[in-house]
């Protein structure tokens, strides 16, 4: 069943698409078809972790039974992802409600989690200081409905409304963004030359934003990984314009 309240404006569309947030369903409201997300479409050019096979040598080297370990596996994932979902939502929460004051000038709504709040409000203070400008959208859904795709973008900020230049921002909390070794990958042209890191991987999910963004009119004239490791710290992310994603081939 899609619920109402789930119903998204595409950023660059501006077409309605239902997202189901537990399963991350999307569904375009106008002709009652899903939608591929960025994570399901560039699974094409990753190599995916073998559990099995990697759960099997460690059983053999640990002395432990392979369920196990992939249960102790699967729960880590799990502490991860919750808290960089958590994290998400309270740096969109910030960028909605932060400019609510009331009549004597206190904030309506604070972020009451402590932790969480510290790292969100350094997040701000550390884009101040990078000189980070623009009108932000925090989780914008961009959208290319004939060709049956979208993604939300973590904030992608506005910085020229009229020429339609925009950043694309991506928020991450990986250890070892940038080191070696991370990802493999593959199904890819021989001019990409990708290293094997995480940031490479979050190069070919903001690719596959920003194409949709230029059908539709939009220059993204930078694309920016901020990564919190007991600090933020951000990556310029590697400038993919000559690949067409879509179609897996260098752009003549």
């Amino acid at each position: 069943m899609l619920l109402e309240k789930n119903n998204l404006i595409s950023f660059n569309e501006n077409k309605v698409i239902n997202f189901e947030p537990v399963h991350h369903v999307y569904t375009d409201m106008q002709t009652n078809t899903n939608l591929t997300g960025a994570t399901t479409f560039i699974k094409r050019y990753i190599e995916q972790f073998d559990t099995e096979k990697v759960s099997k040598n460690c059983e053999k080297q640990w002395g432990l039974d392979c369920d196990y370990i992939k249960d102790s596996w699967s729960m880590n994932g799990e502490i991860s992802s919750t808290f960089g979902t958590s994290l998400h939502m309270a740096l969109e929460f910030e960028d909605k409600y932060r400019y609510n004051l009331k009549k004597n000038g206190d904030r309506c709504f604070q972020i009451k989690h402590p932790m969480i709040k510290k790292i969100v409000y350094d997040f701000f203070l550390y884009a101040k200081n990078i000189g980070l400008k623009g009108k932000p959208y925090p989780e914008a859904l961009i959208s290319d409905t004939e060709n049956g795709i979208c993604a939300l973008a973590d904030r992608l900020i506005v910085t020229d409304p009229i020429k339609k230049e925009c950043i694309l921002c991506d928020y991450k909390v990986n250890y070892d963004y940038d080191v070696l070794g991370k990802e493999n990958f593959i199904n890819l042209p021989e001019q990409i030359n990708l290293p094997t890191n995480k940031l490479s991987k979050l190069a070919l999910q903001l690719r596959f934003q920003e194409q949709m963004l230029e059908k539709t009119g939009w220059t993204v004239t930078m694309k920016l990984a901020f990564v919190y490791e007991l600090e933020w710290k951000h990556y310029i992310v590697q400038d993919l314009k000559h690949f067409d994603i879509m179609q897996g081939k260098i752009i003549s």
